[in-house]
């Protein structure tokens, strides 16, 4: 499992260190012109937010899926326990809330790729 580190409390620690000896303390703005760790700064600053607990199986009858977990469709990926199926397949989120005994497990699914772009990407 990765680990993950609070953004707040490494840039309190970086600045202490990097920063103790510039005038005013850190300032984005002007740090850039007189400061090696600037870039380094508005790196972790401007560092996408990890959101570890997202793709992981919930149990439907304790953490029931809501419409805000659902994707642009509206569904989440849910494992059928019908007899015969036991097929893993994208439901509409209220489908699999409304039967946990059907659906036991669901967890969102992730963002439709941009394809435009990807293949654009891809391209370069």
């Amino acid at each position: 499992m990765a680990d993950y580190i609070e953004r707040g409390p490494l840039l309190e620690a970086f600045k202490a260190k990097c920063c103790e000896d510039c005038p005013g303390g850190y300032d984005r703005a002007k740090c850039k012109s007189w400061c090696n760790a600037a870039d380094e700064i508005a790196l972790v600053e401007d560092a996408p937010a990890v959101v570890p607990d997202v793709q992981r199986w919930r149990k439907t009858a304790e953490e029931p899926p809501t419409e805000a977990d659902a994707n642009e469709d509206g569904c989440v990926l849910s494992i059928n326990m019908n007899l015969g199926d036991m097929n893993t397949t994208n439901w509409p989120w209220n489908m699999v809330a409304a039967f946990p005994d059907n659906l036991p497990v669901w967890m969102p699914l992730p963002k439709k790729p941009d394809l435009e772009n990807l293949e654009g990407a891809q391209n370069e």
